[in-house]
């Protein structure tokens, strides 16, 4: 029997791969642009805590961690309760 192999189209993405991968590779793009959104949507509250809170200054390492939550002071590891 001589059978001669199908031609394949490979114009169509979905017949080069397969619909598994594609969905896969939209999925991958989707959380993408949704990270992508999200740093810019919270930018500004980056900027509030490198630029309101003073909490770590004269601390090693204060230019990464002046953007940290921390900076406003909120933890600490003293006690503040008095009678």
């Amino acid at each position: 029997m001589e059978l001669e192999p199908p031609e394949i189209n490979l114009d169509d993405p979905y017949l080069a791969l397969g619909y598994g991968i594609n969905a896969y590779f939209q999925i991958l793009a989707s959380v993408a642009r949704m990270f992508f959104w999200v740093t810019v949507i919270s930018t500004p509250i980056y900027y509030t805590y490198g630029v309101y809170g003073h909490y770590y200054e004269g601390g090693g390492g204060y230019p990464i961690v002046r953007w940290f939550a921390g900076n406003f002071g909120g933890s600490n590891i003293f006690c503040k309760q008095a009678r």
